[in-house]
């Protein structure tokens, strides 16, 4: 009767979505179960709401009246005592109200996975995969994954260890940084154990990188030991309490250069005797290292482009030989024109001085021609008037006029 009553009373979308046609939009379906799954979460809220009062109430009421004499029935002892609840209330709802089921929890792991997948160095993949595990029930899952290999605090020699290993190893601030990098270089420098040719290419990377650490916190720690010694409290809480202003600020900055070069004085002597074997460590430590491996893929794509070049330069001395030849050849065919060209210069003087000696000589036969009949003309001409003048006087002796012609010469007409 409650269920049919509240159902008259409350109905989500949900409920229709079994009703409705399969041919209904992704989108639509998705919408009505959004807006379902609100009333759902709202139940929710207010049923963690409720729960955390319920434990209020009884916090109260059993700090008030508990029986510390009444023994549980069940278990045959007694739980809890009046006085497990004085103070203030520490016990409250775990749940998260804005999740309302377990498909909603693994959505939200599922998509820090997602993220995770995408961006690796931003997240802690073990820790991802364990939340993963948990949200979906997996019994025991701590048994399917592989040990975890993350650093540990340790002991100078469990490090030596666990780096020979191949382990994980990190320095701490409150370790005793010389005796440890005292104990590592005495492992590193012995040549059956950490120079040995079995263990040097494994444990010399690893050491060094620790010892670095160590050194590094060395110097930390000992600027906070002089700057608390000098204000008279601890620095790092100093630093923390201290205010914002520039003052403050300023004055600390002073403080923490004066606890610096302290230190650093301090420490000079006792790591320079050192500096001379961790270089010759380190360089050992380069020659010892693997070549990497180079990948087939880019192998081949180093192959075709080797081949690619020697192609091109072939191409290109190729092409450098044709337009040798070609201009060899052009420079033939320029030489070949220019002779021809001489020898037509050449055929055409000599055709141009037979042509003028030629004309040279029909102008002479001309001129001669000419002088013949001109000199022909003057003989003539004198004969003429010779004869005329012969005429004119026997004329002038007869006393009459002659019937006699004096020719065709300069002058006919003379009497």
């Amino acid at each position: 009767f409650l269920v049919d009553a509240g159902k008259g009373v409350i109905r989500t979308t949900v409920e229709d979505i079994a009703d409705n046609n399969s041919e209904v939009p992704v989108g639509t379906t998705l919408a009505r179960i959004e807006q379902g799954m609100t009333v759902f979460s709202a139940i929710h809220g207010r049923l963690h709401d409720s729960m955390g009062r319920m434990l209020r109430i009884l916090h109260r009421l059993n700090k008030m009246y508990l029986d510390d004499e009444e023994l549980d029935e069940e278990v045959g002892e007694k739980l809890a005592t009046r006085a497990d609840f004085e103070g203030p209330m520490d016990v409250v709802p775990v749940s998260d109200p804005n999740i309302f089921s377990d498909a909603q929890r693994y959505a939200q792991v599922q998509a820090v996975a997602q993220r995770a997948a995408m961006l690796p160095q931003l997240y802690d993949l073990r820790k991802v995969e364990e939340r993963l595990l948990g949200t979906m029930k997996i019994p025991n899952y701590q048994e399917l994954l592989a040990p975890d290999m993350s650093a540990k605090e340790r002991n100078a020699v469990d490090e030596n260890a666990a780096a020979s290993f191949g382990h994980k190893i990190a320095a701490y601030a409150d370790q005793d940084h010389l005796s440890h990098i005292n104990t590592h270089l005495g492992y590193l420098m012995s040549p059956v154990f950490g120079s040995s040719s079995l263990l040097a290419p494994t444990v010399l990377p690893a050491l060094l990188d620790h010892i670095k650490e160590h050194i590094v916190l060395l110097y930390a720690s000992g600027v906070f030991h002089v700057g608390s010694g000098t204000i008279g409290e601890d620095l790092g809480d100093a630093i923390k309490d201290a205010p914002k202003d520039d003052r403050t600020q300023q004055a600390l900055d002073k403080l923490l250069l004066q606890a610096s070069t302290n230190v650093i004085r301090t420490l000079t002597p006792e790591l320079q005797p050192l500096e001379a074997l961790l270089a010759q460590m380190k360089q050992q430590a380069i020659q010892m290292m693997p070549q990497p491996q180079q990948d087939p893929r880019l192998a081949i794509e180093g192959q075709k482009v080797q081949l690619e070049s020697q192609k091109a330069q072939q191409d290109a001395q190729l092409e450098g030989q044709r337009i040798q030849q070609e201009g060899q050849l052009k420079g033939q065919e320029l030489a070949l024109k220019a002779q021809g060209l001489q020898q037509d210069g050449q055929q055409s003087a000599s055709q141009l001085q037979t042509q003028v000696a030629i004309a040279a000589q029909l102008q002479q036969h001309e001129d001669d021609r000419t002088a013949a009949e001109l000199q022909a003309k003057v003989a003539m001409n004198d004969a003429d008037n010779a004869t005329a003048a012969q005429i004119s006087d026997a004329e002038i002796a007869a006393g009459r006029k002659s019937p006699l012609s004096t020719g065709t010469g300069i002058n006919p007409d003379h009497r």
